[in-house]
């Protein structure tokens, strides 16, 4: 299972399946639970079970010093990433 916010993230799942392994592509942002619970479910139900999951999300959002980010930005990076153990 590959999963991004963006097509363009998660393209080469259709390589992989050409080369003939097994890949699918599923578009989900994982600082929404929603999103991260319905890729959990899609890959149970491709390959019934998950054995790993691995997450590589991560954003540097504005690029200044964090006393001087609004609140809307520095919470959509700690969103992102900072593990949550909510979902």
């Amino acid at each position: 299972m590959l999963a991004g916010r963006r097509e363009a993230e998660i393209a080469d799942a259709a390589i992989i399946s050409a080369q003939g392994g097994q890949a699918v592509a599923v578009p989900a942002d994982v600082s929404r639970a929603g999103d991260v619970q319905r890729l959990v479910e899609a890959t149970i139900d491709r390959f019934g079970r998950l054995d790993v999951a691995f997450n590589n999300a991560g954003i540097e959002g504005v690029f200044e010093p964090a006393h001087l980010m609004s609140e809307k930005d520095f919470d959509e990076v700690i969103s992102i990433n900072l593990e949550r153990d909510d979902i």
